[in-house]
């Protein structure tokens, strides 16, 4: 199963694993089945995220997210995160963030969700271009959404308005494969070929 995990989400000390269903590791490290996709209709989920216990998956086939609630029992059965008359082109979608609103990233372009329906949201005053792909990075402890730029080699900051605020570069050529950010410890980390790096927020 682990060869085929497709994205992982963690929420307070809770890891679930998507693979052919949504697994959750326990304290021993084995998996325990939550989610099975026998009944669901499920196409191809590729992201998963928890917000508040609840999982978060996107399906680029069905292009779709669904939802599950946290329950007494575990989860709920298979939920429609969307509203009826909301039409997303999720083909391509790159990473799911959620803090309250739903957060995707497809090439350059940065969408918002808020209770099923996009909303809309631009960066004001970048000075530089966002590269052809791009990672985001926030929850809901933070102030601020983070952008990975790995074309331009910067972290650019954004608040959750839309107004740009600072951006961060690295001056060697990194292969970023994944990066998190604590306002708390004021770091940014960046993950390279099994390197942490760390940027010192200002």
């Amino acid at each position: 199963m682990l060869s085929s995990v497709k994205s992982i989400a963690v929420h307070a000390e809770d890891v679930y694993v998507l693979a052919d269903a949504v697994y959750k590791v326990t304290p021993d490290s084995a998996l325990e089945k939550v989610i099975s996709d026998s009944d669901s209709v499920w196409q191809a989920p590729g992201l998963i995220n928890a917000y508040e216990g609840n999982i978060y998956l996107v399906d680029t086939v069905k292009n779709w997210i669904w939802k599950y609630f946290k329950n007494d029992q575990g989860f709920s059965a298979i939920q429609d995160y969307f509203l009826f008359d909301t039409i997303a082109n999720l083909n391509g979608i790159a990473d799911l963030e959620i803090d309250g609103w739903v957060w995707l990233a497809r090439g350059r372009e940065i969408m918002r969700f808020a209770q099923g329906k996009q909303d809309v949201w631009n960066i004001a005053d970048l000075p530089t271009p966002l590269g052809s792909v791009v990672n985001l990075y926030t929850d809901p402890s933070l102030h601020n959404i983070y952008i990975l730029d790995p074309g331009n080699q910067r972290v650019v900051v954004v608040d959750k308005t839309g107004v740009y605020l600072a951006e961060y570069h690295w001056a060697s050529q990194l292969d970023i494969a994944d990066f998190v950010v604590s306002e708390a410890l004021k770091k940014i980390l960046l993950l390279s070929r099994g390197t942490i790096y760390a940027i010192e927020l200002r």
